[in-house]
C-alpha cells in the first residue's frame, strides 16, 4: 500500500491481485484487534472468575477462538474485494470506482470502523480495568499481598502491562478510525484545475490538508503493530528473560541482574492464579 500511495510504485495494479491484496491487507488490521479481545477475555475470567477457568480458559477453547475471529474477519474483508476493482481505461486498482459502490461504502466504512476500531478496543480497556481492579483488591486485601514488584507500589507487574498494552491499544487505532471514517466527510477539488490552481482553490487547500493530517497519524498508529514486543520488554521482567534466553543473551542479563538487582525470582514477580482438585474432589484457588 505505501509504495502504491507515497512512492508511485504500482504493486497490485492487475487483475485479481487487486481484490486480493486489499482482501489480505484489511483481514490482519480486523484479525489482531478481535485476538486481543480474545486474549483479555480470557485473562478476565483466569484473573476474575478463577473456578471457571478450567472450563473456558483451555488450549483447545483457544484455539477454536482463534479458528473463528479469523473466519469472522475473512467474511468480514471480502467486502474489500468488491469495492476495489481494477479498471481497464485507468490500468490502475480502484476504490469504489462506481457510484452504486461509493454509496455503499460510506455506510460499510462507518459501521466496520466504528465496530472494529472503536467499540472493541473499548471492550478491551473495560475488560482490562476489571482485571487490574481485581488484582488490587486481592494485593492489598488477600494473600497475594507479598507478591509486588520491587518499586514499592504494591501493583504487579500484570497490571502495569495490562495498562500499558490497553491504552497503547486505544491511542493507536482509535485516532486512525477516525480520521480514515471522515475521508468521505472532506470534499475533493476540481481536477481539471492546474497545480498552481489547485494550490489556490479552498477545496483542495481543505482536502490536502485532511490528507496530511491523515498521513501523519496513519503513520503514528502504525506503531500499534511492532510496539507491543517492546512494551512487553519493558513492563515485563519475565518477558525479558524469555527473549534473553531465545536470543542465547542469558549470560549477558544475569549479569546485569547482578549488578543492578532489578530481576526478582519468578515465583515473587508474577500472581497467575490458577485452580486445582483436592483429593476430596472440592476445587481450591490456589497461587504462583
Amino acid at each position: 500500500m505505501e509504495l502504491n500511495y507515497t512512492w508511485n510504485v504500482p504493486s497490485y495494479d492487475m487483475r485479481v491481485i487487486c481484490e486480493i491484496f486489499n482482501i489480505a491487507y484489511i483481514l490482519g488490521q480486523y484479525y489482531a484487534p478481535l485476538l486481543v479481545l480474545a486474549f483479555t477475555v480470557e485473562r478476565y475470567i483466569a484473573i476474575n472468575h478463577p473456578f471457571k477457568k478450567e472450563k473456558y480458559c483451555t488450549v483447545k477453547r483457544a484455539f477454536y477462538v482463534c479458528i473463528g475471529l479469523g473466519i469472522l474477519s475473512f467474511v468480514v474483508a471480502l467486502v474489500q474485494g468488491y469495492l476495489w476493482s481494477y479498471e481497464d481505461p485507468w490500468g490502475k486498482c480502484m476504490f469504489a470506482a462506481t457510484d452504486q459502490k461509493v454509496k455503499f461504502e460510506n455506510y460499510w466504512t462507518l459501521i466496520t470502523e466504528m465496530t472494529f476500531f472503536l467499540v472493541v478496543p473499548l471492550c478491551v480497556l473495560v475488560c482490562n480495568i476489571l482485571v487490574i481492579k481485581e488484582i488490587r483488591r486481592l494485593t492489598s486485601e488477600g494473600p497475594m499481598a507479598f507478591q509486588t514488584n520491587t518499586t514499592g507500589s504494591g501493583i504487579p507487574t500484570l497490571t502495569i502491562s495490562l495498562l500499558s498494552v490497553s491504552f497503547f491499544l486505544i491511542c493507536t487505532l482509535l485516532p486512525a478510525s477516525i480520521v480514515y471514517a471522515l475521508q468521505n466527510l472532506i470534499p475533493i477539488g476540481d481536477h481539471t484545475l492546474t497545480i498552481e490552481q489547485m494550490a489556490e482553490d479552498p477545496v483542495w487547500k481543505r482536502y490536502l490538508t485532511y490528507l496530511t493530517v491523515r498521513k501523519i497519524v496513519e503513520e503514528i498508529c502504525m506503531s500499534n503493530y511492532a510496539c507491543y514486543f517492546f512494551i512487553y520488554c519493558i513492563t515485563g521482567p519475565h518477558f525479558r528473560r524469555e527473549v534473553a534466553r531465545l536470543l542465547h543473551l542469558d549470560k549477558f542479563t544475569k549479569k546485569l541482574g547482578r549488578r543492578t538487582s532489578t530481576y526478582q525470582s519468578e515465583k515473587s514477580e508474577y500472581t497467575l492464579i490458577t485452580t486445582k482438585e483436592k483429593q476430596n474432589g472440592v476445587t481450591e484457588t490456589t497461587q504462583m
